[in-house]
């Protein structure tokens, strides 16, 4: 098996886009884990499969996220307008993208 690490320069040029916090903590050790992936070759139709990892989402998040996609509908951007539209009225912040949570 190929382990394939970012340069130092690599990372230190990557860093300079990290914005929010979970950005800055990221570990760039793509293989570390590994045992524990689920591997494209195992999949099968039908099967399920989750993470044991939990994330709470932030508004810098959302807004990262919002801005990376170049999703520009007002609907995401301004919390007046997801109101209006679906949220329920004890709801506080902005409206997450769906996809937000599959990247």
């Amino acid at each position: 098996m190929v382990r394939i690490k970012l340069s130092e320069e690599a990372e230190r040029m990557v860093r300079k886009y990290l914005k929010t916090e979970k950005q800055k903590k990221y570990n760039f050790d793509f293989f570390l884990d590994e045992e524990r992936y689920i591997k494209w070759e195992n999949v099968e139709i039908g099967m399920e499969a989750w993470s044991e990892r939990e994330f709470e989402v932030k508004e810098e998040d959302v807004k990262t996220y919002l801005e990376a996609t170049e999703n520009n509908n007002q609907v995401f951007w301004k919390e007046m307008i997801a109101l209006g539209c679906f949220l329920q009225p004890s709801h506080s912040g902005l409206l997450a993208n769906p996809l937000l949570e599959v990247g």
